[in-house]
């Protein structure tokens, strides 16, 4: 074996399998920075002499080490960065019954009248969260009667939301968030009554392409 094949092969083996050229071409320009190696002392020079080669084998192996260990090393502190992030994150996060429940003597939605402006009032609902205030604001805003409608939750962790509605003075903001919220149980109540006629017929014709098929291979099998 020549000694420039000799010397790839050594840091082939040490690198655990993988192409040399690719992986010190590709990392020693970052690596070298950090290190404060000189980054002629990381490239191998394998278009060199072959005495020359012969003799940089150790060092570049050498380099190689430190390289790895590099690699390592900010490996493990991404990791452990990680880890200590989700840690505090579950730590922080409240226990699932307190999303939804109410505590004992605790109002589900409060009305607050804002001072300054005109028909308008700050409704904070407990236990909520996007899907809720959200569509609610949206529905508001398609009240002819109402001129300002928006939501915010003012923390992730805690279950409660504020709608400001603000109307034009035919309707207060509590009639207009209420005929909001009783449109929407009459649309989801007859949105749930078309989805079981609906289920209940497709069940009905599953049935009778199951029993058609069934008398079919029957009769055919008296021939």
């Amino acid at each position: 074996m020549m000694p420039e094949q000799r010397g790839i092969y050594l840091i082939q083996r040490f690198w655990g399998g993988l192409n040399a050229r690719t992986t010190i071409f590709a990392l020693s320009s970052s690596i070298s920075l950090a290190c404060r190696f000189p980054l002629s002392t990381l490239h191998l020079h394998l278009h060199c002499s072959k005495v020359h080669t012969y003799h940089q084998v150790a060092t570049h192996r050498c380099h190689l080490y430190l390289l790895h260990s590099f690699v390592i090393t900010s490996i493990f502190l991404v990791l452990y960065t990680v880890l200590v992030g989700v840690s505090l994150f579950i730590m922080n996060a409240p226990d699932r019954f307190e999303l939804f429940l109410l505590q004992d003597g605790e109002k589900k939605i409060t009305e607050t009248v804002v001072n300054g402006m005109s028909n308008c009032s700050d409704f904070i609902i407990k236990k909520e969260d996007h899907t809720l205030s959200n569509l609610i604001a949206e529905h508001l805003k398609q009240s002819p009667n109402v001129m300002f409608a928006a939501y915010k939750i003012g923390h992730p962790n805690v279950p409660e939301v504020w709608i400001r509605i603000q109307t034009n003075g035919n309707v207060t903001p509590r009639e207009a968030l209420v005929t909001v919220c009783k449109q929407l149980v009459a649309s989801y109540g007859q949105l749930g009554r078309e989805f079981q006629k609906e289920l209940a017929l497709r069940q009905y014709a599953d049935q009778g392409e199951n029993s058609n098929a069934g008398g079919q291979g029957g009769h055919g099998g008296h021939y």
